[in-house]
């Protein structure tokens, strides 16, 4: 047994054994200990304290409901980081965790019920907050953040929580917030996909990285007819993605948003953007349009995969990683974690925003929002929501720390009992940062993860200059440098729709309208793609988008988007 197990073992006997003794000499039982069900009671002004550690004089019990992944330890009480928060707070979480697999079917069926939890801590849907506010199964949190978490409010108002828009991402419609906003805006963050290049084939068929879209194709139509290869045989297949010509909406899939940039229709993968404040579906534009030509003219020359749009991400997958290359520019996330190997630097290289067919300048698609709302909502079953405030603030304190909670504990050398995964970066070696290390022989890098920390299970604030600092994952330096160089270019789009907190009309419009829109624009724009007649069916689309509804979800997300900039400005 750790160290720190045995410690905080003798510290929860102490102190049952101190609560027993005061209740057997005094009688009193208003001293704040656990109630029936895992509700927080009895917590008495002179217990709790208002500031500094920890949260209260003597053990309170927080019941706390939310999801876990399948690999994280059954019983977090094993985390040593979280032996360590409790231990600072002096508040015993009594987790009740549910796989991640199952967690919406079970979160819908205890909201609902008569026995609520203290805290949901996880996975609150914008809609979920905005009705189990209304029905006060959820209580306000704005004015006890104020009061007694001091390191969050710190979080929202610095000038990267301003940035990735805490405070307007997670202010309901009525003025009010019920949860607490996580960020992590790592470098290597901020791009939807990025198209990466067979390095080998260019050296192959003596071209240049290209800068512009008639470069590009240019070295696509050598890709096709040169055997960069060299097999002999005609398997090259010169753009390859999967997905939806933007990506599929809430899917891990790798859409070609990257070129689109170079048509002026930038685009996250539901489509949805805003320009001088002003929202609009990005399937129905004139830039996109012309996109969509482009391609056209690819397909009739045999430059696109032509089970681009129906592969699976196994079939994408094997095409990435196939022992003979066959792809020579691919939709990624990035080169090491797509490619299967770290040895696919030496062979890939990222692309650059390329110019447009007259010579315009692309305006990369760069995201600077970052903040996920639905997290540590206190319900109306929790007897002191300020001791629940005060706990969650803790995750706010220190960010090196919650790069521990979400990677593993930084060390001298990896161990599984110790739960130590970071080392000491060898590469900069300047005795602060630290890298993720291989994990033990013979264990999976995320299962070791797993047994090391809660990953992402619990509420997070880590700037990106906390990353830049303290944890250096030198792989992605490539493509964190690409992300840089994309928000620092003058014509970058930077003005992009965040999460946003919607009302329940407005979740209702946009949810009878999106999926069924979107998933007509994905086929009638693959079609276009592979088929052609854009110029011919293209007032066709339009009203068929009108038909369905898209100027009322367009309506349903400006107001919500309106309101999300005013409260932003507070």
């Amino acid at each position: 047994m750790s160290k720190n197990k045995v410690r905080r073992l003798f510290a929860g006997l102490l102190a049952g054994a101190m609560l027993v003794m005061a209740a057997g000499c005094s009688g009193d039982n208003s001293s704040s200990t656990a109630s029936e069900g895992g509700e927080t009671s009895g917590s008495t002004d002179s217990n709790f304290n208002a500031e500094g550690w920890p949260v209260v004089k003597e053990k309170v019990t927080l019941h706390v409901f939310g999801s876990r992944g399948t690999e994280t330890l059954q019983n977090w009480d094993d985390y040593i980081m979280l032996q360590e928060m409790e231990d600072t707070t002096n508040v015993d979480i009594e987790w009740e965790l549910v796989e991640s697999s199952t967690y919406n079917d079970r979160k819908a069926v205890m909201l609902t019920s008569n026995d609520l939890p203290d805290v949901v801590k996880d996975g609150l849907t914008a809609t979920e907050i905005t009705r189990y506010a209304s029905s006060g199964t959820i209580i306000a949190l704005d004015e006890l953040q104020d009061q007694y978490a001091p390191y969050y409010i710190a979080a929202m108002d610095s000038d990267y929580g301003k940035q990735v828009a805490m405070r307007g991402c997670s202010t309901a419609p009525d003025g009010h917030r019920y949860t607490f906003a996580c960020t992590g805006l790592a470098p290597w963050i901020g791009l939807n996909r990025i198209g990466a290049i067979n390095t080998d084939w260019l050296e192959a068929v003596g071209m240049d990285m290209p800068t512009s879209l008639e470069e590009l194709e240019e070295v696509l139509v050598a890709f096709k007819t040169k055997d960069p290869n060299g097999n002999g045989e005609a398997d090259e297949i010169p753009l390859s993605w999967q997905g939806a010509v933007m990506g599929t909406d809430g899917a891990w899939d790798f859409g070609l948003n990257w070129l689109a940039d170079s048509f002026g229709c930038p685009s996250p993968q539901n489509m949805m953007n805003v320009k001088d404040g002003e929202v609009y579906f990005v399937g129905a534009t004139e830039e996109f349009k012309e996109f969509l030509k482009w391609l056209n003219s690819l397909s009739n020359q045999g430059l696109l995969d032509t089970e681009g749009f129906s592969q699976s991400g196994d079939q994408y997958t094997a095409k990435k990683t196939s022992e003979t290359p066959v792809l020579g520019v691919a939709s990624v996330w990035e080169i090491g974690d797509d490619f299967a190997t770290m040895d696919a630097y030496d062979h890939y290289a990222y692309l650059d925003p390329l110019t447009g067919l007259n010579g315009e300048e692309a305006t990369p698609y760069t995201t600077v929002y970052d903040a996920a709302i639905g997290w540590w909502a206190v319900t109306s079953a929790c007897k002191n929501p300020e001791i629940a405030v005060r706990v969650a603030d803790y995750f706010y304190e220190d960010p090196k720390r919650n790069l521990e909670l979400i990677e593993g504990r930084m060390g001298d050398e990896v161990s599984e009992e110790e739960q130590i995964r970071q080392v000491p970066c060898t590469v900069c070696n300047n005795g602060e940062a630290y890298m993720v290390a291989d994990p033990p022989e013979g264990v999976n890098t995320q299962t070791f993860r797993n047994k090391c920390c809660p990953s992402s299970g619990v509420p997070y604030y880590i700037p990106t200059e906390a990353y830049e600092k303290y944890q250096h994952l030198h792989y992605t330096d490539a493509k964190a440098e690409k992300i840089r160089n994309n928000k620092a270019n003058p014509n970058a789009d930077l003005e992009t729709i965040p999460s946003l907190m919607l009302s329940e009309e407005e979740s209702d419009t946009i949810n009878q309208i999106q999926s069924t829109l979107l998933t007509e624009t994905y086929r009638v724009t693959a079609e276009f793609v592979v088929n052609g007649g854009i110029d011919e069916g293209w007032d066709a689309y339009l009203a068929q988008l009108d038909s369905m509804g898209v100027n009322d979800m367009v309506a349903a997300y400006q107001t919500a988007y309106d309101r999300f900039v005013e409260a932003s400005a507070e």
